[in-house]
């Protein structure tokens, strides 16, 4: 399990539908982030999403059952949503051992 512990608040207000502050742990790290779709026009709809100090090993086996990377990770995503989803993402890796990356 990644996360026994998530919490947010749903709001909606006119044509759109928000989760503000959403907050919990993952993979022993804190993440934080927002995320709103508006109803009427899907291309203005967004999410902002931090994940911070995640242990790697415990993310990635979520994923793949090979041995991944040790240590603390941060992930940073921003993205437009809608019809099409585009966006941006930073992932930071602070010593780390790695093995089987491929």
């Amino acid at each position: 399990m990644l996360s026994d512990d998530f919490r947010g608040e749903l709001r909606l207000s006119g044509v759109e539908l928000r989760a503000p502050n959403l907050s919990g742990r993952i993979a022993n790290g804190l993440l934080r982030g927002t995320v709103a779709y508006n109803l009427r026009e899907p291309g203005r709809s967004f999410l902002n999403l931090t994940l911070e100090q995640a242990n790697a090993e415990r993310l990635t086996a979520a994923f793949t059952t090979r041995k991944a990377g040790r240590g603390p990770v941060d992930i940073h995503v921003r993205a437009r949503l809608g019809r099409e989803v585009n966006g941006t993402g930073q992932v930071q890796l602070a010593a780390v051992s790695c093995s089987a990356w491929r």
